[in-house]
């Protein structure tokens, strides 16, 4: 348990006046730091707090290259009878409702936002400018957009009138050290008079000691305050340095920073009455900053990882999320205190399954409902919608295609969600849906089915987890969940643990054939090996019909193809393609370029692409 010393009655009662609207915060003299026997410190009033940079993570690495994905959804199945509408959008990276003109929806994407009637779906206007648009926000209590160009200029746009006039430019350029890393932020106040700019910094450091050099890169987060009027910058909020270089069991780390960001800004957001701004970082804290005066009122630590938060509707929690290792899980904050009051897991095992290693995922997204009764979460393929007051998971949403959402919005009136999201195969745009609806309460059910499976088949009660995996089949809506590549994913992570209980569950539960040839096929594609030969072997020995045997020996042609017995896969694959020779013609002719690049004596990742084939 983190250390965060107790408050007073007063400052307590003052911090949340603050982030209310009722009362302004008096000043308090920072005491000395305290050390919470972590790596993290906090200073006696909680409101400061340290973190060593040594420990945040290192910065990102392009993407490109790696593994195949696997998908663990079919991309072409799934019910939309939820789906209100689609709009396309090349590329799409942002969403959001303009609130006071309820009917009117922006995104972004390809470096141009588009303005959407969403009653008719009708495109009403495409903003651009010389240099693509990189960013936007928008005010919550106006219908004002601010958008920043690649080349660092701001300009809003007033969305209020029914011809949009031409953008207005602030007398500004937006500096940032690590653009392409973690790009400038924006942030809106709600009455759209203040404008908050987060940009990054680096700084080369060196220093000689004993005939010995030490050098290494600073980085960390500048946050600017503008008055949009007169885009006059009123001010800068930043930590301070503790120290230059830290010695450490004979060696040195870099700096430490207090009461500010040691790593760039990941999100950040007005409170609804504009008079404190939140801002979350990858140095695995958020902050709490006074608009008026700049100074630092709160911190909150967060678990490193992707470091994402909201504020609710009333300004009274802060919800944050981190999807990183065994601790993933979406947190509320009760604004005040700076105490975690819920948690919403998300087992790490279910995350694991989500994860496709050549895809790119943008980062997760967070939305409280504007009534304040749920919130919503978007990571990878799917959304997610909590019930706030007992922590159920009230609805699930997967994208369309094979997308990966990059963002998500709720609408004014709390009924509809927009995804936006964006997929390798063209499958780019926005996703709005009836969050609360028979298919996504459904879905929901049936995912908690799948992370329960999990949980038991990864203590090895493989019996259990395939009943559960089975219930979950019995409810998905969507039609998506195959329990045997669930199964088979699962075991690919942790092979040893699943593979030695499988021989006991099937003894006393029993797998039909159809059981046997999936896990054969999805276990065999998505290691790449033969871990899983004998089920295989089980699969052929339990067909019954010419088609489940002609099915059966073509997923062991594979496990065997994997295993080096290029003969062995050649005679299934010729058992294969003998009996589909009139059933599909198109499968047959794939199988034959394997067998005669088998018989060339070719390495199978010269001609064979799992992935193409993790749907069929």
């Amino acid at each position: 348990m983190k250390r965060i010393t107790l408050f007073t009655t007063v400052m307590a009662v003052a911090i949340l006046a603050f982030v209310a609207g009722r009362l302004p915060v008096p000043a308090a003299a920072a005491p000395a730091a305290q050390s919470s026997g972590t790596n993290v410190v906090y200073t006696d009033d909680g409101k400061s707090c340290v973190r060593d940079v040594n420990t945040i993570l290192p910065l990102p690495v392009s993407s490109a290259g790696g593994e195949y994905p696997m998908f663990l959804f079919n991309a072409n199945a799934g019910n939309s009878s939820f789906v209100v509408r689609e709009l396309r959008h090349p590329d799409v990276t942002q969403v959001a409702y303009i609130r006071p003109a309820a009917q009117l929806m922006v995104t972004l994407g390809g470096g141009v936002i588009r303005v959407w009637e969403t009653s008719s779906g009708r495109e009403k206007a495409v903003l651009r400018r010389q240099d693509p648009i990189q960013s936007f926000a928008v005010s919550s209590g106006r219908a004002l957009l601010a958008g920043l160009d690649e080349g660092g200029r701001v300009w809003l746009w007033d969305l209020s009138r029914s011809a949009i006039p031409e953008p207005t430019a602030l007398s500004m350029v937006v500096r940032d050290d690590v653009w392409g890393a973690w790009p400038p932020r924006l942030a809106l106040s709600a009455d759209g008079r203040i404008l908050a700019v987060a940009e990054s910094r680096v700084t080369a450091k060196s220093i000689q000691e004993r005939g010995s050099s030490f050098s290494w890169e600073e980085v960390w987060a500048v946050v600017s305050i503008y008055d949009t009027v007169s885009g006059r910058r009123l001010r800068s909020l930043e930590g301070s340095l503790v120290s230059e270089l830290i010695r450490t069991d004979g060696d040195y780390i870099p700096a430490t920073m207090a009461n500010g960001h040691a790593y760039p800004v990941t999100a950040m957001e007005f409170s609804p009455n504009g008079q404190a701004l939140l801002t979350a970082a990858e140095d695995g804290t958020m902050r709490l900053w006074s608009v008026a005066t700049g100074e630092h009122l709160r911190c909150y630590e967060l678990v490193v990882g992707e470091a994402v938060m909201a504020f609710s509707p009333d300004g009274r929690e802060i919800a944050s999320t981190s999807l990183a290792g065994p601790g993933s899980n979406l947190a509320l904050w009760n604004a005040l205190t700076g105490q975690v009051v819920k948690r919403f897991a998300i087992p790490a095992a279910y995350v694991d399954l989500l994860q496709e290693p050549a895809l790119f995922y943008p980062r997760p997204q967070l939305a409280f409902r504007p009534d304040g009764a749920a919130v919503a979460l978007s990571f990878r393929r799917e959304a997610r919608v909590w019930t706030k007051q007992n922590g159920q998971l009230q609805a699930l949403i997967r994208s369309p295609g094979d997308a990966v959402i990059a963002a998500l919005a709720y609408s004014p009136d709390s009924r509809h969600l927009a995804l936006a999201g964006a997929g390798p195969s063209g499958n780019d745009g926005v996703l709005i849906a009836v969050a609360d609806h028979a298919v996504t309460r459904g879905a929901a059910v049936a995912t908690s089915y799948v992370e329960a499976g999990l949980a038991r088949g990864l203590e090895g009660n493989v019996r259990d987890m395939i009943q559960a995996l089975r219930e979950a089949e019995r409810v998905d809506p969507f039609g998506q969940i195959r329990s045997a590549k669930i199964f088979a994913l699962a075991a690919s992570y942790r092979p040893p643990r699943l593979l030695a209980a499988i021989p006991g569950a099937a003894r006393t539960l029993t797998l039909d054939h159809r059981e046997w040839n999936g896990i054969c096929w999805f276990g065999s594609l998505a290691t790449r090996s033969d871990l899983f030969l004998a089920y295989c072997d089980k699969a052929v020995a339990t067909a019954v019909s010419d088609l489940d045997r002609a099915s059966s020996r073509d997923s062991r042609g594979v496990a065997r193809m994997f295993a080096g017995d290029y003969n062995g896969a050649i005679e299934d694959f010729t058992y294969f393609a003998r009996y589909y020779s009139s059933r599909d013609p198109r499968k047959v002719s794939q199988r034959q370029v394997w067998i005669d690049a088998l018989r060339r004596g070719d390495a199978w990742v010269d001609f064979f692409q799992p992935h193409e084939l993790w749907n069929n």
